[in-house]
């Protein structure tokens, strides 16, 4: 008896210190793959000044760009001094969005002119796939958080396509958000299946606005900055970090897991765009590494 008591606290404690080590990850890993002075505390002297470029917290990452890519930078105020934040109404100022996009609950201009200046905040959430008919546990944390983060001049971005059931991500999260008691307006991006599409599918509805938040699991969130900022680095440079903080404890198998498709993300050409197509887009990635 003495032994399987000794026993189940070992595995008790290792369990443990597993989950605290995989949180130690993921509070690292929500500043990867974000420009430098947006990695920086509010009211850090280390910020980088307006007229310079963004200097990658990962330099493997640093995409190669000219003139015409870059945009102003522009600081998010501190959060101390940010106005507080509150659902927008349904009166707020309407967001454009392209023709091929869903809107809820505000007004939608299709137009193809790109504003002049950007303007505002972005909170785009990843979704997880679920079954439905309703979001799932993960979905209704990755929504609450990006409720959390979104500010008085923010857009609520959800993305994902029906992956695992008949309703896309994207609804499971927007309904997610209005049982929260979220009334503003929702944009939504339907036709996406992997962490690469969602990123280059939700370009359109990030480009007006001048500071984005990407919304999930840190580590899972990592990999879309990463992706972000090799498919527009003109985008990317106008990430911010999640202000949420991360927990301190996390599933060890989940942000393991995570780490690798990072990792391959990062050394295996098309396994980001492929990976999740299951055993077809296996397929082709053998076929393309021949």
């Amino acid at each position: 008896m003495n032994g399987f008591v000794v026993a189940a606290g070992l595995a008790a404690g290792a369990g443990l210190a597993a989950s605290l080590g995989a949180g130690a990850i993921e509070r690292r890993a929500a500043r990867w793959f974000l420009p430098s002075w947006r990695a920086d505390p509010p009211g850090s002297d280390t910020r980088i000044g307006r007229d310079r470029a963004p200097e990658w917290l990962d330099q493997d990452w640093t995409p190669q760009r000219t003139d015409r890519d870059r945009v102003p930078s522009r600081d998010p105020a501190p959060r101390s001094q940010a106005p507080p934040v509150k659902p927008a109404s349904a009166t707020s100022p309407p967001f454009t969005a392209p023709r091929d996009q869903a809107m809820l609950g505000g007004q939608v201009r299709p137009t193809d002119q790109r504003p002049a200046t950007p303007r505002g905040q972005a909170v785009l959430v990843l979704g997880h796939a679920d079954a439905g008919p309703r979001a799932g546990r993960i979905n209704r944390r990755r929504i609450a958080r990006g409720l959390a983060a979104l500010e008085a001049d923010g857009v609520l971005i959800v993305s994902g396509g029906a992956v695992a059931g008949r309703r896309s991500e994207a609804r499971l999260l927007a309904d997610a958000a209005r049982d929260a008691g979220y009334r503003g307006p929702i944009a939504l991006e339907e036709a996406s299946r992997s962490t690469w599409e969602n990123m280059a599918n939700s370009q359109a509805l990030l480009e007006p606005r001048a500071r984005i938040v990407i919304v999930s699991e840190p580590v899972h969130a990592a990999k879309a900055r990463a992706l972000l900022a090799a498919q527009r680095p003109d985008l990317a440079a106008r990430l911010v970090a999640d202000p949420n903080p991360a927990p301190r404890l996390a599933n060890p198998w989940r942000v393991g897991l995570g780490l690798i498709d990072l990792l391959l993300s990062r050394r295996v050409a098309g396994w980001a765009q492929d990976s999740a197509r299951g055993l077809a887009g296996l397929r082709r990635l053998v076929a393309l590494r021949r």
